[in-house]
Order: C-alpha cells, then sequence, then structure tokens
C-alpha cells in the first residue's frame, strides 16, 4: 500500500499529462516546419498557399495571431499555427476549435478596425491536429476550401453537402460569437469568407516512424547530412531545440539552428563552416 501511494504521488495529475502532450505535439509541428527551413524547400503546396516562397525563420508561443507557431518566408508570407491533440467538429466556444476560431476572429477583425488588409493568398492560419482527429474535420476543411476561388457566404454554403454545411455552420457560429465578444464593429460575409480562406486543418503525423517524421528526417539528411538516411538522429535533437522555443519564445533562424545542431555534433557537410551566413 505505501507503494502504491508513493507511486501515484509521483505519477503526474491528469492535467499536466494532457499539457505534456500538447506541448510535445506542438514541437513536432514545428519540426517538421523547422526541417523544411534548414532545408531550404518550400511548404506552400501543403497549406494552399505558391510553393515558391522559402521559410526563414519561426517561433513558438508568440502571443499573437494563432500564437503556437509563425512561420514566415522569403516574400513576407506567413504562416500562423494553432497545434491541438484533441481538436474536435464541437460548435462550444471553449472547445479547441472554438478556441482557435477566436484566434482568427482577432486576426481579421483587428485587421478590420485598422483598415489593414489581409492579402488572402500569403497569409494562412492553421490548425494543425493529430493524424487520429476525427474525420468530420475533414468537412470543415472541405467546406473552407470552397471559397478559395471566391464566392459568397450564404449562396456557396448552400451548395456543400450536408455534412460540409453542418461544418460551415458551426464555424460561422463559432465565428460570429467571438466576433461579438472582441469588436462591436459588424461583421459581414465578406469576413467570414476571408476567414475561411484563411483557415487550413492539417494533420501532422510526427511520432519517430509516422509519415511526415521520415519526410523531415529524409528532406533533413539529404540536404545538409550528406544522404536522406542520415537524418535522424539530427531531427531528433532539432525537436529538442524547437521545444526548448516553446519556452523561450524567441525566434530562430536557419543558421541559428544549423548552429545549434553542430554544438549537438551534427556536422552538416553541404554548408561551408565559415561562411554559412550568406545561405541565411
Amino acid at each position: 500500500m505505501i507503494k502504491k501511494n508513493i507511486k501515484e504521488a509521483r505519477r503526474p495529475p491528469a492535467g499536466g499529462r494532457a499539457t505534456e502532450a500538447g506541448m510535445n505535439f506542438q514541437a513536432e509541428v514545428g519540426t517538421w516546419f523547422a526541417a523544411h527551413l534548414l532545408a531550404r524547400l518550400p511548404v506552400g503546396r501543403r497549406f494552399g498557399m505558391a510553393n515558391v516562397a522559402l521559410p526563414i525563420s519561426i517561433q513558438l508561443e508568440t502571443g499573437a495571431g494563432l500564437d503556437d507557431a509563425l512561420l514566415i518566408q522569403d516574400d513576407s508570407s506567413r504562416i500562423d499555427i494553432q497545434a491541438k491533440t484533441h481538436a474536435n467538429l464541437s460548435a462550444s466556444s471553449n472547445g479547441a476549435l472554438g478556441k482557435t476560431i477566436a484566434q482568427l476572429v482577432r486576426i481579421v477583425a483587428d485587421a478590420k478596425i485598422s483598415r489593414t488588409a489581409i492579402d488572402t493568398s500569403k497569409t494562412r492560419a492553421v490548425l494543425a491536429v493529430t493524424a487520429a482527429a476525427p474525420r468530420t474535420l475533414d468537412n470543415l476543411e472541405r467546406g473552407c476550401r470552397a471559397f478559395d476561388l471566391g464566392g459568397v457566404w450564404v449562396t456557396t454554403k448552400a451548395q456543400r453537402n450536408q455534412a460540409e454545411r453542418a461544418a460551415l455552420d458551426i464555424f460561422e457560429a463559432n465565428a460570429r460569437s467571438a466576433w461579438v465578444a472582441h469588436t462591436t464593429i459588424s461583421l459581414d460575409e465578406d469576413d467570414l469568407v476571408t476567414m475561411a480562406r484563411l483557415f487550413h486543418i492539417v494533420r501532422f503525423s510526427m511520432e519517430e516512424g509516422d509519415d511526415n517524421w521520415r519526410e523531415a528526417a529524409r528532406v533533413l539528411g539529404s540536404q545538409l547530412y550528406g544522404g536522406a538516411a542520415a537524418g535522424e538522429a539530427p531531427l531528433r535533437d532539432l525537436k529538442a531545440i524547437i521545444r526548448g522555443l516553446i519556452g523561450s519564445g524567441a525566434p530562430a533562424d536557419r543558421a541559428g539552428l544549423i548552429r545549434e545542431l553542430r554544438t549537438r555534433g551534427h556536422n552538416d557537410v553541404d554548408l561551408p563552416r565559415d561562411f554559412s551566413s550568406i545561405w541565411n
């Protein structure tokens, strides 16, 4: 009985375990972006952007936007990321989806208040979810993509199938509730369309051995460490580096990440040691 009590006392509380899982997933998502930043490979296609711009900096816990991570690219485009391990298609404003939509609302509403135009071709608000997240989220993703090339909110929504219409209704309800809570200016259908165009739900599989992990290891190894098979070890340490950025909130660029990986024994073979800054 005494041993059992000691074991239970050492076990982290449920909330602590949930927080740990969330931070781990946040680090995994950030690691995927950082690997492509290091490899100087574009990521835009995955998020419905032009697949030309190169990532140049990443920051975690930004305190703005969607706030879990921010990727800046060399054409001034940006990808705001919120990583959620328990997202589902819920109408609750306190759920993972509702909270993320509320963050998106603040981005769009603040731009409207300041009369700043949002370039929907260069801005993304990404809800990153696990591969195991409910498939009902795909209905919302497909519904939002229906607005990518134009369309009016009511008309386009009415043309979707029942599942996508229901998902867009949930999106709209969360957006309207968050908008009223944030500002007194009116929300119109153009604002909803803008939010739909910005919003993407993307699944990440970044546990070791998963598809995205293998891809990230391959691009890291092939571009910096002499071969596709050489990326696993540096990718593990890259995840540890990114995990540290969650605590600091500091931005990181390519040169800084390469220097940190070198201190951990990962010597890149495709960059000159003394002149790596020119590649930044």
